[in-house]
């Protein structure tokens, strides 16, 4: 009997010791482990993350923001949900955010992903509310609006303030969901990348605050997103380093034709010249050569503000020819400028002179 008591004491303390081993042995494979996003950026390659704004159903907007680790350049890529493609799944031709289902973005991602020649492995996503949430958790965003907003939307007054200025989480909303039927298409896309250009810099200079351990969970439950705890902390923490006013700012070019009913974006070349200009892109986060990157950060809009037709578009042409191929033509809000006007818009005066240069604008 004693030695029956003997062995089942050797045994348990076999087992105990052995179960110590793997509890040990698990407990340091979790501490090593890397997320995905931490891998990623390890290794020095560009990170692609799809965020996407919502109200209900509606999309309100769709940009991907591209980021290089080794030189901490960044690029937001504007995807309208207007744009008109092939939807396989439904055997038609229709705008892209058909595929949209909030919580659900495995379709529309993937499609993205086919339309942009890109690999988007990783996506943020943000009703109004949490939008509205995660402004006021970083104390508002520094936005600079040229012209003050007074407009009423559904009864409500909209009342923006011009300059440089710092908008809580209702403003920000306002902001982003007011809308001008005298606004063009570009002054749209701006007004969205520029919200989450200015996003993405709040979370980077708040990265400590939003990583405390009672912050982070109230941060997570305003943002849907497929990164899990670790690899979202990664993410954020990684913003701090983001220089965020050198962001690239692209966006699909076409034409809008009123398909059934609706507008939908044709855009060029069946979708080419995106891919190709998404390739110029990344070859461009990736250089030290900083003359590059802000020869790609310049985009040129041409109003044409006199009684010549086709006058925008020629224009066009000339800065194509200066490899500026992100000009975008349009009518004036009046057509009796009599001298040309240079304006700059991102607070880059070096870049607005060599626009004017080039077409001996001394305004």
């Amino acid at each position: 009997m004693k030695r029956l008591n003997t062995f089942d004491k050797s045994a348990m303390l076999l087992g105990l010791i052995v179960l110590t081993v793997l509890v040990s042995a698990l407990l340091l494979y979790l501490q090593v482990r890397t997320d995905k996003v931490t891998e990623t950026i390890q290794a020095k390659q560009p990170l692609a993350v799809l965020f996407v704004l919502h109200d209900g159903d509606e999309l309100v907007f769709s940009e991907v923001f591209l980021y290089h680790p080794a030189t901490y350049a960044g690029a937001v890529l504007d995807v309208p949900g207007n744009l008109g493609l092939i939807i396989e799944s439904m055997n038609r031709f229709d705008r892209v955010d058909v595929l949209y289902k909030p919580g659900n973005l495995k379709a529309f991602r993937e499609k993205l992903e086919q339309f942009s020649g890109l690999s988007i492995p990783f996506y943020i996503e943000m009703s109004l509310d949490g939008l509205e949430h995660s402004v006021d958790l970083v104390e508002g965003l520094e936005l600079f609006i040229a012209n003050p907003v007074e407009r009423l939307e559904g009864g409500s007054p909209v009342l923006l303030p011009s300059g440089s200025v710092v908008l809580d989480g209702a403003k920000i909303r306002s902001f982003i969901m007011y809308e001008d039927p005298a606004e063009i298409r570009a002054d749209s896309i701006n007004r969205r990348q520029r919200l989450l250009q200015s996003l993405l810099k709040a979370f980077g200079q708040h990265a400590e605050f939003l990583m405390h351990q009672e912050v982070f969970p109230y941060l997570r439950e305003n943002l849907g997103t497929n990164m899990d705890p670790g690899a979202l902390r990664a993410f954020v923490t990684e913003l701090y380093k983001l220089d965020s006013e050198r962001i690239l700012f692209h966006h699909v070019l076409g034409a809008e034709r009123n398909v059934d009913g609706q507008v939908l974006l044709f855009p060029h070349y069946e979708g080419a010249l995106f891919k190709n200009r998404i390739a110029q892109i990344l070859d461009s986060l990736g250089s030290s050569e900083k003359t590059q990157a802000d020869e790609l950060a310049v985009t040129i809009q041409i109003l044409n503000g006199t009684n010549v037709s086709g006058l925008a578009s020629r224009t066009a042409t000339l800065f194509q020819s200066y490899g500026f191929d992100d000009s975008m033509v349009g009518n004036a809000d009046r057509a009796d400028y009599e001298q040309t006007i240079v304006i700059d818009r991102r607070g880059n005066v070096a870049a607005a002179q060599k626009v004017a240069d080039i077409i001996r604008c001394t305004r």
